[in-house]
């Protein structure tokens, strides 16, 4: 499951990411979603080479549920870690279409 789950990480990531996730534990798969619909609305990322959900699965997931066509980014399952910057730079401008919608996000 490692090589599924962690591709596109070196050592020192997948290091960090482990010792991390044991302190969490198992939270988000133990308690309920509690609302009907999101506050905001939601892009949905994923990488090209995730082995763990690839990109098809996770195209029909987030156009079923969301209705919305996920964007593909070079990495694997654990994108946001791998393309770190990408992310920053989205998240930024996510925060700034907040304040102004005509910025918008997507890439």
């Amino acid at each position: 499951m490692a090589e599924h789950f962690w591709n596109g990480l070196d050592d020192a990531s997948v290091s960090a990411l482990e010792t991390e996730q044991a302190a969490d534990g198992n939270l988000a798969f133990e308690q309920p979603c509690d609302f009907d619909a999101w506050a905001a609305p939601v892009d949905v990322y994923s990488g090209d080479d995730d082995r763990f959900f690839p990109p098809e699965f996770q195209r029909g997931v987030a156009m079923e549920r969301l209705g919305v066509v996920p964007v593909l980014v070079p990495g694997g399952h654990v994108v946001t870690v791998s393309q770190a910057d990408y992310f920053a730079d989205v998240f930024e401008r996510a925060v700034a279409a907040a304040v102004d919608p005509d910025l918008g996000v997507r890439t």
